[in-house]
């Protein structure tokens, strides 16, 4: 896992940049119509669980909402984590959001894949903050993106000179008493982002959870043939729930007392599906859908998990 630069694919060409530049204007004034779509009071009160202020648990994860897309921070004693931050009509709700919880670096920020609803505000949160590490998946060459969301990530990575590095499976990291593994990606999956998104467990003490990108089926079987514990108390649902993804399998090697599904109101999608919806039930997994009561935060005391 040592430093390397992440590559972007050679073949743009300077009227694609130029159309790029074009539409990065449009979509930077149209942010600013989304400051006051009932964000400004989410943000004002990101810092507060019930009465206690997050800062007093050794650690919280946050699975904030950005619509159809993922965005988890976790916040603990030892420091700071973000994986993905959601489409780029998101970025000030983001800023936003960590600012209002008086966070000013980010140690270790991470793109599960690099689709816009995943990548697509990142470039924002590296222009506003301290960013420690930044870690991907390394994709196939054929693979690699020439999305505005992609290149805007790597021309800010690159002005901050920002330490990153590619990851996988067997790879791990520390933040303090937090341990992070990298269960994924295990192989190189060409043709399918999705299957290539960075799966993450975080533990701290008694404490776990597995954060699963869009990972979908064909992913989760090359992490079960590893035989890794995957056993975590919160789930973040793959792929926004859809029917590509939560194998009955898979789950049951999770097994977790809660499950978090990321997806926007109403989407085109029709996430979350029915059908993984019946194997949550099914399993008597307890499912929070943020499409329906927003931003989810679950904090541990040390002893217990507490629900906001």
């Amino acid at each position: 896992m040592g430093r390397s630069r992440i590559t972007r694919k050679n073949k743009l060409t300077v009227i694609i940049f130029s159309i790029c530049v074009i539409i990065s204007l449009i979509l930077t004034v149209s942010d600013k119509f989304f400051d006051g779509f009932g964000w400004d009071e989410l943000s004002e009160n990101a810092g507060i669980v019930g009465n206690v202020e997050i800062s007093d648990y050794p650690i919280s994860v946050h699975f904030i909402d950005v619509g159809q897309g993922d965005c988890t921070l976790v916040t603990s004693e030892f420091g700071n984590i973000l994986i993905d931050s959601g489409e780029n009509e998101y970025k000030n709700n983001v800023i936003s959001y960590l600012r209002n919880l008086r966070i000013e670096k980010i140690d270790y920020l991470i793109a599960t894949h690099p689709h816009s609803d995943h990548i697509g505000s990142m470039y924002g949160v590296v222009d506003n903050f301290e960013i420690g590490k930044f870690y991907t998946s390394e994709l196939d060459e054929r693979d690699i993106p020439t999305s505005m969301a992609y290149e805007n990530l790597l021309n800010s990575l690159d002005r901050k000179e920002v330490d990153s590095s590619y990851i996988e499976y067997g790879d791990s990291f520390e933040l303090g008493e937090i341990r992070c593994e990298v269960l994924a990606p295990v192989e190189t999956i060409v043709g399918n982002l999705n299957s290539m998104s960075v799966v993450l467990k975080l533990t701290y003490k008694d404490f776990s959870v597995l954060i699963t990108g869009d990972a979908e089926k064909d992913e989760e079987k090359s992490i079960l043939k590893t035989g890794c514990n995957l056993e975590s108390d919160i789930l973040k649902v793959g792929h926004h729930a859809s029917i590509s993804s939560s194998s009955i399998d898979f789950l049951e090697a999770v097994n977790p007392k809660y499950a978090v599904i990321s997806c926007g109101k109403d989407n085109k999608y029709s996430h979350p599906h029915k059908k993984t919806l019946d194997k949550l039930d099914n399993l008597s997994i307890e499912y929070f859908r943020i499409d329906e009561i927003s931003t989810v935060i679950f904090s541990y005391d040390g002893e217990n998990i507490i629900r906001n």
